[in-house]
């Protein structure tokens, strides 16, 4: 169990690989350890795309006992959604070339920025 008393701490590191489902759900488990050693009412927890699929059906299974625990998407995966749905509603309609004449993605990388995927 890891206690924490006003200040920030790590959990402890798992000797196992990050996107199996017993190490998600051990650290679904240290989360809930961590909610109540603080005495929250809930807590965010924040996963990479692979890892979260992976936890999202823990969550389905185990939803009583994770009720607490918030997942959320991390920020970069997010972004990279948003950019593919900009990509997908924009990208025949001109976005494509304003992006490679600003300068702002090369026009070799245009089509993975615009499918989500850098």
């Amino acid at each position: 169990m890891v206690v924490i008393q006003d200040s920030v701490g790590c959990l402890p590191t798992i000797d196992a690989p990050a996107t199996s489902m017993s190490t998600i759900y051990e650290v679904r488990c240290q989360a809930l350890s961590v909610k109540d050693a603080l005495d929250l009412n809930s807590l965010v927890v924040v996963y990479d795309q692979t890892i979260y699929a992976k936890a999202v059906e823990i969550a389905w299974k185990h939803d009583i006992q994770f009720s607490s625990i918030v997942l959320r998407l991390g920020v970069f995966h997010t972004a990279c959604t948003l950019l593919a749905i900009i990509g997908k509603r924009f990208a025949d309609a001109g976005l494509r070339d304003i992006c490679i004449e600003a300068g702002v993605i090369a026009e070799g990388s245009v089509d993975s920025v615009l499918e989500g995927r850098m």
